[in-house]
C-alpha cells in the first residue's frame, strides 16, 4: 500500500479545512445544473442531501469542492466515490460503483487513483467496502446512508393525497429539467392518475423553497414504489411503506437475495441494504413497454413492506468531525440563515 492510499483513524486534516475556509465545511458533492438563468437551476433530490445533512449534523455551512480538486474534503452522500481524485478525501456515507475509476474509463473498474489519500470512516454498505478490498484497503465495516437522519431535519405535516407514489430514476426521465416525465415509450409509468397513483420527478428547483417542495411531493403519498435510490429509502425514513420497482423484464413480484446478488440487482440498492442488515428484498418488477397493474402494485406492497430500522449509532459516531447533534436530538433543524443560505 502507497502512502498516498493510507487509512487514518484522525481527521485533523479535516478540521484544518474547515479553519482555513474560515469556518466553513469543505465537501464534494453534484451540484445543481445552471440553466441560462440561475432561476432556472436544477437539482437532483439525492444530490442535494449532502450539503443539507452534513450542515445539520456540524452546524457549520458547506463550500464545495470538485471531484477532482488537490485538496481536503468530506464526501459524503451519493455514488461518487469513485470519481473522485486528487487530495484527501474523507468518506463518510460514500457509495462506490466497481465498475468506473476517475484515472482511466477504459479498465472498467475501480483503481485507486494516484496522488489520492482516502480516509474511509464509513461506507454506505458492504458492496461499495469490497470495491476498496479489491484495491488492497480494508475499510472498517460501518455503514449507512446520511440521507436517513432527514426526518430530524424536516418533519413537515403533510396531508396524505395520493394512494401511490411512483419515483422515477433520472435515467427513465426524458430530460434534466425541473419539469421532467417519465419518458412516453415508458408505458409502466402510464395509466394510473385515476387510482391516486403520482409519478415523481426527483429533480427540483435549486432552492430551499424546491427542495421542500419536492419532499412534500413525496410525503404526500401513502405508499412508494421507486427505481431511485434515495426515492426508495427516504420514504421507509418516514416511515412510509416503500417497495423497489425495478425495470425487469420477466415483472411481477421478486425477492432479491442481497447475499447473492451477483450484479442481478441495483448495486446502490444492494449497498445500502445488506449494510442495513437486510438479507432478502422484496421487490415489484415491470418491464419498461408493458402497463402496470398499479392495484396489483398497492395489493403486493401492503403484503410484503416490513418497516426498516437501521442502526445508526456507530454510523453517526463516524462522522469525521465533532458532530453537533445526536441520536438523542430528534430536532436537528437548521435555522433561517442556514437554510436560504444551503448551496444547491
Amino acid at each position: 500500500m502507497t502512502p498516498h492510499h493510507e487509512i487514518y483513524s484522525r481527521f485533523s486534516d479535516l478540521d484544518a479545512a474547515v479553519r482555513k475556509t474560515g469556518g466553513a465545511l469543505p465537501l464534494s458533492w453534484v451540484k445543481s445544473i445552471d440553466g441560462e438563468e440561475r432561476s432556472a437551476a436544477v437539482a437532483n433530490f439525492g444530490d442535494a442531501l449532502s450539503p443539507l445533512i452534513s450542515t445539520a449534523i456540524s452546524r457549520l455551512p458547506c463550500v464545495h469542492r470538485n471531484f477532482d480538486s488537490a485538496s481536503t474534503r468530506l464526501v459524503s452522500v451519493g455514488t461518487i466515490g469513485h470519481s473522485q481524485r486528487l487530495g484527501s478525501l474523507h468518506f463518510w456515507g460514500t457509495g462506490v460503483d466497481a465498475k468506473f475509476n476517475a484515472v482511466d474509463k477504459s479498465i472498467g473498474r475501480f483503481i485507486l487513483p494516484p496522488e489520492t489519500q482516502f480516509n474511509i470512516h464509513a461506507l454506505r454498505g458492504p458492496v461499495s467496502r469490497a470495491a476498496f478490498a479489491a484495491n488492497g484497503i480494508d475499510a472498517p465495516e460501518i455503514y449507512g446512508d446520511p440521507a436517513w437522519f432527514l426526518p430530524r431535519i424536516l418533519a413537515p405535516k403533510v396531508e396524505k393525497t395520493h394512494e401511490l407514489g411512483v419515483i422515477v430514476h433520472i435515467s427513465e426521465l426524458d430530460g434534466r429539467a425541473i419539469d421532467a416525465k417519465a419518458r412516453e415509450n415508458f408505458l409502466r409509468y402510464q395509466g394510473g392518475a385515476s387510482s391516486g397513483v403520482r409519478v415523481i420527478s426527483t429533480f427540483h428547483h435549486a432552492s430551499w423553497e424546491g427542495f421542500t417542495a419536492k419532499l412534500a411531493e413525496i410525503l404526500s403519498c401513502k405508499r412508494i414504489v421507486s427505481t431511485s435510490f434515495h426515492g426508495l429509502i427516504i420514504p421507509q425514513a418516514y416511515g412510509i411503506p416503500a417497495l423497489y420497482f425495478p425495470p425487469a423484464q420477466g415483472g411481477g413480484i421478486e425477492i432479491a437475495d442481497l447475499r447473492a446478488h451477483e450484479g442481478k440487482l441495483d448495486h446502490r440498492i444492494a449497498d445500502f441494504f445488506a449494510g442495513a442488515g437486510v438479507d432478502k428484498l422484496q421487490a415489484y418488477a415491470q418491464p419498461r413497454l408493458s402497463p402496470t397493474d398499479w392495484e396489483a402494485v398497492i395489493r403486493h406492497l401492503d403484503q410484503a413492506w416490513e418497516p426498516l430500522e437501521p442502526d445508526m449509532r456507530d454510523f453517526l459516531s463516524a462522522f469525521p468531525l465533532q458532530a453537533q447533534r445526536s441520536l438523542a436530538d430528534e430536532d436537528w433543524s437548521l435555522d433561517e440563515g442556514l437554510m436560504r443560505s444551503m448551496l444547491w
